[in-house]
C-alpha cells in the first residue's frame, strides 16, 4: 500500500518503465520533471514539439536518454493530436500537457472518432500529502479541474475514477467523503442531496470498492475529534481518502489552498481516458511535476 509520497516514487522506480508523451515542449518545468522521471528509472521520454526546440530540449536530458522525438513544425492543435494518435497506436503509456493549452489538449483526447476517452467521464484527482496523518497520508481532491458542476450521475463517475487511482496505490476500500456545508440531507442544499443519493447508492450496493459517506463538512472529514464534538457517527472515523466536493470551484480552491497556504506537495492525473493524463497547471513547479509523473506511471503500471 502506498501512503506518502516517498512511497509513491519508490514504487514508480520498482516497475516497468512507462513511455511519456509529452503533448508541446516549449516548456521548462515539464522538461526538467520527465527528465528527472527518466533518470529514476520510471519514464522514457517521448517528446512531441517544434524541430527547432528539440536538440536544446534533448541537452537537458541525460547523455544516455533513450527518449523518443517526433518533430512537428505547426500548430499546438498539431502537437495535440499527434500526442494522441500515439497514444492511439500503442506507442506511449502516459500523456503529459507540455506547452499546450489544456483546451487543446482535452479536445485531441476527446475527439469521438480519434480520442482516448474510454470511460463516461474525464476527472481530475489531485493528492496531497499530510505527513502530521497517521497512516494514509495521501488525500485526493476531485473534481477541481475538468468538471464544472457535476449532477450526481457524474458525481458517481468521479468518484469512481478517484477510486480507481487509490485502487492501484494498494488500497482496497478508500475512504470517500462526499462533501457539502453541513452533515444532514437539505432540499435547499444541492450538494447535500446529492451526498445523500450517492451514500444509498453505496449502501445499496450499486458503488463498490470504497467506503462512502455523506453528507460531510471538511471538517467531519479529516477529524474524528470533530464528529465527535458534533455528536455525528460515520464509518469514516474522520479519515477520509478521498474528499468528493460539490463542483469545481470548491475542489480547485481547497486544492490550491493545500499548496499556497499549508505549503504541502501534491501530485494530480487525469482518469477516464486510455491511459493516465497529466495536465499540470503553468504554476506548477517541477517538483510537482514530476511527483504526477510518478503517480501516473504507477497507475498506469498497476492498471
Amino acid at each position: 500500500m502506498i501512503r506518502n509520497f516517498n512511497e509513491l516514487l519508490t514504487a514508480a522506480k520498482e516497475q516497468d518503465v512507462q513511455r511519456v508523451v509529452v503533448a508541446g515542449i516549449d516548456n521548462e518545468a515539464v522538461i526538467k520533471a520527465i527528465a528527472d522521471a527518466e533518470r529514476n528509472g520510471f519514464a522514457i521520454p517521448v517528446l512531441v514539439g517544434r524541430s527547432d526546440s528539440m536538440d536544446v530540449v534533448l541537452s537537458h536530458l541525460s547523455p544516455k536518454t533513450k527518449a523518443i522525438t517526433f518533430a512537428v513544425d505547426g500548430t499546438d492543435e498539431e502537437y495535440a493530436r499527434t500526442a494522441v494518435e500515439l497514444i492511439k497506436s500503442g506507442e506511449g503509456d502516459v500523456l503529459l500537457k507540455g506547452s499546450v493549452a489544456t483546451a487543446t489538449l482535452l479536445k485531441a483526447v476527446l475527439e469521438k472518432e480519434h480520442g482516448i476517452k474510454s470511460a463516461s467521464l474525464l476527472s481530475d484527482s489531485f493528492l496531497f500529502e499530510d505527513q502530521n496523518r497517521v497512516g494514509n497520508q495521501l488525500i485526493d481532491i476531485t473534481d477541481g479541474g475538468v468538471v464544472l458542476y457535476p449532477d450526481v450521475e457524474q458525481k458517481q463517475s468521479i468518484l469512481e475514477n478517484a477510486v480507481q487511482v487509490y485502487h492501484a496505490l494498494g488500497h482496497a476500500e478508500p475512504k470517500v467523503a462526499v462533501c457539502a456545508a453541513i452533515e444532514k440531507v437539505n432540499e435547499k442544499m444541492p450538494p447535500t442531496v446529492d451526498a445523500g443519493e450517492l451514500k444509498q447508492r453505496y449502501e445499496s450496493g450499486e458503488i463498490t470498492g470504497c467506503i462512502v459517506d455523506g453528507p460531510l463538512a471538511l471538517d467531519g472529514a479529516l477529524s474524528k475529534e470533530s464528529l465527535e464534538i458534533k455528536g455525528i457517527v460515520s464509518p469514516l472515523e474522520g479519515m477520509a481518502d478521498i474528499l468528493l466536493m460539490p463542483n469545481i470551484e470548491a475542489a480547485n480552491l481547497v486544492a490550491k489552498s493545500t499548496q499556497y497556504i499549508a505549503g504541502k506537495e501534491a501530485a494530480h492525473v487525469i482518469m477516464g481516458a486510455e491511459v493516465p493524463i497529466l495536465i499540470p497547471s503553468r504554476s506548477d513547479t517541477a517538483r510537482g511535476k514530476y511527483l504526477s509523473i510518478a503517480l501516473a506511471a504507477v497507475v498506469q503500471g498497476m492498471s
